[in-house]
This record gives structure tokens, sequence and C-alpha cells, in this order.
């Protein structure tokens, strides 16, 4: 009697015990991955460039005084996959004569699942009209 006990709960457990209905399985990693995932955001990084440079500038971001990204005037660059929290970004490469409005660094909040927007607005030259030749 007691295995037709056994028998009978086995086949009148409900599917969601073995995983079925369409629900797949995860494991502890995929677990982890998931719940590191859901805590992420990005930033995306604009560049403008005002006024006439000396020449071609180079610049570059950096996030978190990592490595630094190439980035082009007009373009935007998005950092993907940012851990949620506090982060701090850098523009490198601005030429002499050329300042850039809210200074060189940034601070941004990254939210989970968020797309936070930085700008960095450069301006070169601008200091008036050439003078006039002393005689």
């Amino acid at each position: 009697m007691k295995r037709l006990t056994y028998i009978a709960a086995l086949v009148l457990l409900p599917p969601v015990a073995f995983g079925a209905c369409g629900e797949s399985a995860t494991g502890p990693e995929e677990q982890e991955q998931l719940a590191r995932t859901s805590l992420m955001g990005a930033i995306q990084v604009s560049v403008s460039v005002t006024g006439s440079s000396l020449g071609a500038m180079e610049l570059g971001v950096a996030l978190d005084a990592q490595a630094i990204r190439s980035v082009q005037p007009g373009r935007a660059y998005t950092f993907a996959q940012v851990a949620a929290g506090q982060h701090y970004l850098w523009l490198y490469g601005v030429e002499k004569g050329c300042t850039v409005d809210g200074g060189l660094s940034r601070q941004v909040a990254v939210l989970p699942g968020q797309t936070e927007t930085v700008s960095f607005a450069i301006r070169c030259g601008g200091n008036g009209p050439p003078k006039r030749p002393e005689t």
C-alpha cells in the first residue's frame, strides 16, 4: 500500500515542481548574472566643439579612471553595462586655448535600467577680433 501512495504522489504533483509549463530552470550562475544585469545602467556621452581650434583634437573620455575611449565631436557614445551608483567621467585631449563648460570632469548617478546622458561643450578661440598693430 505504501508503494502505491508514493506513485500516486508523483503523478499528482503539479508540473511546476519539475520545471514544466515552459519555465526554464536557472542555476546559481544564471541567477547571479540576471541579478547583476538588473543592477546595470548605461551612460551616453556626447562632445561638441564650437569656435576654431588649431588642429584636429584627439579627444577621449574615461569612465572611473579606466581606459580612455576615443570620441569625436557631434557623435554620441554609450558606456553599456555600468553598475548602478556614482561614477566619474573625464574628458582628455582638449587643446590649449579651448575651455570646457562645466570643467573636464562630470559626476553621474547611474540608475538600474536607465541611460544617463552627459555632454561636454568645448569652446575654442573667441578671444575677440585681432588687435591692430600699434604705430
